[in-house]
C-alpha cells in the first residue's frame, strides 16, 4: 500500500513538471509564433519525458492499455514541443505563396495530448 502511494506521488510530481514545461512551450509558441520560441523553455522536457516513460513502464504493468496511451501522449507532446522550439516552421506548412500555414492536425494533437495528460494528473489527485 505504502509503495503504491509513493509510486502515485512520484508519477504526479513528474507529470506535473512535464506538463508545466510543455505548457510553457506551447503558450510561448502560440504567443510568438514559429521560429521564435526560446530554446531554454525546452530544457528538461526531454529528460522528464524519458523519466516518465521509464517510470510508467515499471509501474504500469497492471494497466497496460492505459499506460500505453499515456506514454503515447507524453511522446507526442515531447516531439511537438521539440518542433515548436527547434524547427523554424514549428507546427506549420511552408508554402511559397502564403508563407507559414498552421497545421491544424498538429495543433489539435498538441491540445488533445495536453488535455489528456491534465485529466490524468487531475484524476491522480482525486484517487
Amino acid at each position: 500500500m505504502v509503495h503504491r502511494v509513493i509510486l502515485k506521488h512520484n508519477l504526479r510530481l513528474r507529470l506535473k513538471q512535464f506538463l508545466d514545461l510543455a505548457s510553457a512551450v506551447w503558450a510561448s509558441y502560440l504567443r510568438v509564433g514559429p521560429g521564435r520560441v526560446d530554446g531554454r523553455l525546452f530544457e528538461g522536457i526531454e529528460e522528464l519525458a524519458d523519466s516518465l516513460i521509464g517510470f510508467l513502464g515499471e509501474a504500469g504493468a497492471d494497466k497496460a492499455d492505459e499506460t500505453i496511451t499515456v506514454v503515447e501522449h507524453v511522446q507526442q507532446v515531447r516531439e511537438l514541443c521539440k518542433r515548436c522550439v527547434h524547427h523554424a516552421e514549428g507546427l506549420c506548412f511552408i508554402t511559397g505563396e502564403a508563407g507559414l500555414i498552421p497545421r491544424r492536425d498538429l495543433h489539435e494533437a498538441m491540445e488533445s495530448s495536453l488535455t489528456s495528460l491534465r485529466e490524468l494528473l487531475s484524476s491522480l489527485f482525486c484517487e
